[in-house]
């Protein structure tokens, strides 16, 4: 009788394909690891301590969106701090309607922004 050679092929297969796997992440792993100090990215979100706030007037304004580089629509938004050691103070912000995404701001919405 014949020795049956039944998944013998397949299992060759697969360890050939894990081992060629296997070298390549290795390779991947040696050349783009970082060789040098990352560079130092300025302020971050982990930076700031975010406040509570309370939009207190919106004016819709003609403005430059910074992305863009375009004439766009604005909401100027007027904020007063509820939260934090800033309680009371207040800032505003320019908001671009250019980004349907986002909501438009009116009196009386709630926000977290960072402190003005």
């Amino acid at each position: 009788m014949k020795p049956s050679s039944d998944g013998v092929a397949p299992e060759r297969a697969l360890r050939i394909v894990v081992v060629v796997v296997a070298l390549a992440t290795g390779v991947g792993l040696v050349l783009l690891w970082p060789r040098w100090e990352a560079p130092e990215l300025g302020a971050t979100a982990a930076d700031f301590d975010y406040v509570d706030a309370t939009v207190t007037e919106v004016e819709t304004i003609d403005g430059l969106d910074p992305l863009e580089q375009l004439d766009v629509r604005c909401q100027r938004v007027s904020i007063e701090v509820t939260s934090g050691v800033t309680v009371g103070e207040s800032g505003t912000f320019l908001k671009s309607l250019i980004d349907r995404r986002t909501q438009e701001f009116e009196p009386g919405d709630r926000v977290v922004s960072a402190p003005p």
